[in-house]
């Protein structure tokens, strides 16, 4: 939640989304291991600007640079880019629950919290920033790469301006294999 604290303390009268350029990862430096910061540049874009340290540990293969569309599995990606177009217009942050599978076969579940800023010139969100932490760990801990994520539910937060009747939380169904 110190995630949260630190969006609100961002928030001000003329915009109720902060600016990426406040937000100052040093304000929140217990969690800079688990932060991700990423960036929508359209509809299908959404490109990772830091990777945290512990995420990168858990058998990530991507860094900063890398867009996060290209590489999930379509459902996911498709949620991501609904997420910015509904979600993260009204400021609402965002609990999602999901499996990492590694290519031994291995997997972790991670919750991620995240929440939305704009850009400096924009009322739109163009940033999330996002903390992941692992819940369970189904692996020893070796080389082995993330394959691919697989949610298990998303859940909206209201973050002091209500959740927009029309997001409903979500239970994604797993591919069968």
């Amino acid at each position: 939640m110190r995630l949260i604290a630190a969006w609100r303390s961002l928030s001000s009268e003329e915009s109720m989304l902060p600016a990426r350029s406040a937000f100052r990862p040093e304000t929140v430096v217990s969690l800079l291991p688990r932060i991700s910061i990423l960036e929508r540049l359209n509809a299908e874009s959404l490109v990772l600007r830091l990777v945290g340290e512990d995420i990168k540990l858990q058998g990530h293969a991507i860094n900063v640079g890398t867009d996060l569309l290209e590489v999930s599995l379509p459902s996911l990606a498709s949620f991501f880019a609904d997420t910015f177009d509904r979600g993260f217009g009204h400021p609402c942050g965002l609990s999602m629950l999901m499996d990492k599978v590694l290519v031994t076969g291995g997997w972790t579940r991670v919750h991620m919290l995240a929440v939305p800023f704009r850009g400096s010139t924009d009322q739109a969100p163009h940033f999330l920033v996002a903390c992941c932490h692992e819940v369970t760990r189904h692996y020893l801990l070796d080389s082995a790469k993330i394959t691919q994520h697989m949610p298990i539910s998303a859940r909206w937060l209201d973050l002091g301006y209500g959740v927009p009747g029309d997001l409903a939380d979500r239970t994604f169904e797993r591919p069968r294999t």
